[in-house]
């Protein structure tokens, strides 16, 4: 057996020891039991986080980017980063991919990686914090010092109950840094820490983010900050104003610096100054963070273009939630009479996720597909241990009634994306995820676009019977690209 088949076999055995455990504790003992592994952990590695500067981000969409964000903006002002992401596992300059199909990895896991990056000689530890990872106490134990909140809608509302409780989950980060250390021995210096609260302030619910204890509070704006309601958030405000969001580049003043960064989309300048925010609250100059973002050409698996030197191109995105998909085809198609996107059709493939998470938004899923694209593939993404045909017939009937789920979800009063009077495509339901890739890249004509959105550089597929499967949309496009071509 191979290195990596060994470690597929090792992962899958794992979620099914997880899952007879869970079936076999009652939800009381469970969550002790999870408790219990996070004192052991950290106990076991001798709580490495105070010997880091630890952030947590946290949030529906935009995490792990930002997470990839602030970590460049700290190795570029010569600090030694450590990250833990749903993109990868990095200690300073040794980095390899997440491919654990979990974004924040058990308590174990967590620690070790701490103490690794405290013995690579780490000053920070950057950490994708998830709202699963917080009901099952992984958080715990690690001192975080800064908190950072990307945005927050409806997700995981089977897993956690409701919206509400969901929100809730998400709070308890900012919670601990009330109970966190405050001085710390940080390669071997003391270190007297303020802790920082940092947030998207455009989102509803950034009032309550910035409710909780803190030394400083940053509050970040896509705009102008003239506004009134902003002004009357508890912050230091950090805002954009706009110059150039048009092609693949967004170019925008933040206290009246310039910054140029090759990423499109207002959801990535948001990330940004979340970046921005918590790097100015760690004393690095304004002009540097600049610097540091232009030399980001990408992230891995988020509006990827992998299109290699095909007529048309070709972006992979991460993009699994209503909102996150609705803004990855918004930039899309207004970006298309740009050279990088010339005007042509967009042709998408999306699924959705199994194993009875978030049914509810499986219709809504294939409304925004129905709503933007001209056309729709509908294929396999990670079905776990549901059925996948109904997965996909879900995401199916939303594409079929497109214009009904789409004004649902968004509001009456929401623009439509695309004329009121336009039919949605016919949805094509191709089960083998490799086999929805081809027919979209055969069908591509140039001038046009193709998107495939649900797994990004996600490494792993998730299966009936427990099984994860080596994957990467990224790969099996320039597979099935070869081919084509070839043909």
């Amino acid at each position: 057996m191979t290195r990596g088949a060994a470690s597929q076999y090792t992962l899958g055995i794992t979620y099914m020891i997880k899952k007879i455990i869970k079936s076999l504790l009652p939800k009381g003992a469970l969550s002790w039991y999870h408790r219990g592994l996070a004192f052991l952990g950290a106990l076991y590695y001798g709580f490495p986080s105070r010997r880091l500067i630890v952030i947590g981000v946290t949030g529906t969409k935009g995490k792990t980017s930002t997470v990839h964000l602030i970590a460049k903006i700290l190795e570029y002002a010569q600090y030694n980063v450590g990250v833990i992401s749903g993109l990868e596992m990095r200690v300073g300059k040794d980095s390899v991919p997440n491919k654990m199909k979990m974004t924040m990895p058990g308590r174990f896991f967590i620690q070790q990686y701490l103490r690794k990056m405290v013995d690579a000689g780490c000053t920070y530890a950057v950490v994708e914090v998830t709202s699963e990872g917080i009901a099952q106490h992984r958080h715990r134990h690690i001192d975080f010092d800064a908190a950072v909140f990307t945005n927050i809608a409806p997700e995981h509302l089977e897993a956690h109950g409701s919206f509400e409780k969901y929100l809730a989950e998400k709070e308890k980060l900012f919670a601990s840094l009330r109970t966190g250390v405050k001085t710390k021995i940080v390669k071997g210096r003391k270190v007297h820490i303020a802790k920082t609260i940092i947030v998207n302030g455009d989102d509803a619910h950034a009032d309550d983010f910035l409710s909780y204890p803190a030394d400083r509070r940053y509050a970040c704006h896509v705009g102008s900050e003239e506004d009134e309601d902003a002004e009357s958030m508890p912050a230091e405000h950090v805002s954009a104003v706009l110059r150039d969001v048009t092609g693949s580049k967004s170019v925008f003043l933040v206290r009246d610096v310039p910054f140029t960064m090759h990423l499109p989309g207002l959801f990535n300048i948001a990330n940004a100054l979340l970046a921005i925010a918590v790097s100015i609250g760690e004393g690095i100059p304004l002009g540097v963070i600049a610097k540091a973002l232009e030399t980001v050409k990408g992230i891995p698996g988020r509006m990827e273009d992998v299109s290699g030197v095909a007529d048309f191109r070709v972006i992979v995105d991460y993009a699994h939630t209503p909102h996150s998909l609705d803004a990855v085809y918004r930039t899309i198609y207004s970006n298309r009479s740009s050279p990088q996107m010339p005007a042509g059709r967009l042709i998408c493939v999306l699924g959705a996720a199994g194993g009875g998470r978030d049914r509810w938004k499986r219709p809504v899923l294939g409304a925004v597909a129905g709503m933007w694209c001209d056309e729709v593939i509908v294929t396999d993404e990670d079905p776990y241990d549901e059925d996948p045909r109904v997965i996909m017939g879900a995401v199916a009937e939303g594409v079929q009634h497109a214009q009904t789920q789409y004004s649902r979800f968004f509001g009456e009063g929401v623009t439509l994306p695309r004329s009121e009077g336009r039919r949605a495509p016919i949805p094509k339901i191709i089960p083998d995820r490799r086999g929805a890739i081809h027919a979209a890249l055969r069908s591509a004509e140039k001038g046009d676009v193709v998107a495939i959105t649900g797994k990004g550089s996600e490494q792993i597929m998730a299966v009936q019977g427990g099984k994860l499967i080596p994957w990467d949309d990224r790969q099996i496009v320039r597979e099935e690209l070869a081919k084509v071509n070839g043909a």
